[in-house]
């Protein structure tokens, strides 16, 4: 089911609507038993960096894993761009790792598992399936319950989104 990301998707889009608003990803501390992540001192250390960082004011802080910023339609392939990647992205725990858990659709509306690879800077990711040829829509874990591997380089997850395609 995607009940629970249709909720994490509104959640994610009211930050740019609610001034002196914030939002932490938990999906790699979650649990998918209980709504109510178990790792309650990883999510106040995530809480205290966004307020160091965007309540506060102070520099250099790490507020937030990669969030969702455009996606462009490159032929069969979509360029995602991320805000707060400034010194990139991985995956796991090893660079190596692929990123996993993106789906996207044609005008169909049918989403396929997709592959994502990095661009050199590791700042933004190319998404392609083989059955997607016209791409209309990128998501990224989103179900009730998916564990994301897509982090910033200070470990911080990214936030699992739906998005349209742009030409």
């Amino acid at each position: 089911g995607t009940e629970a990301a249709e909720i994490r998707q509104a959640q994610l889009e009211c930050l740019s609507t609610i001034p002196i608003s914030g939002m932490i990803t938990t999906g790699d501390i979650g649990s998918r038993i209980c709504v109510h992540p178990p790792y309650k001192k990883q999510i106040g250390n995530r809480l205290a960096l966004w307020a160091f960082s965007k309540t506060y004011g102070i520099d250099g802080i790490p507020c937030c894993g990669p969030i969702v910023k455009s996606a462009i339609s490159d032929g069969a392939k979509t360029i995602i761009s991320f805000d707060h990647v400034e010194n990139g992205m991985s995956s796991c725990s090893d660079h190596a790792d692929p990123v996993e858990g993106f789906e996207i659709a044609g005008p169909d509306g049918i989403f396929y598992p997709a592959k994502a690879i990095y661009t050199d800077s590791r700042r933004k990711l190319i998404i392609s399936a083989p059955e997607v040829q016209d791409p209309k829509e990128v998501r990224y874990c989103f179900h009730n319950y998916a564990p994301v591997n897509l982090f910033s380089v200070y470990g911080l997850p990214a936030s699992p989104f739906r998005i349209k395609v742009d030409r």
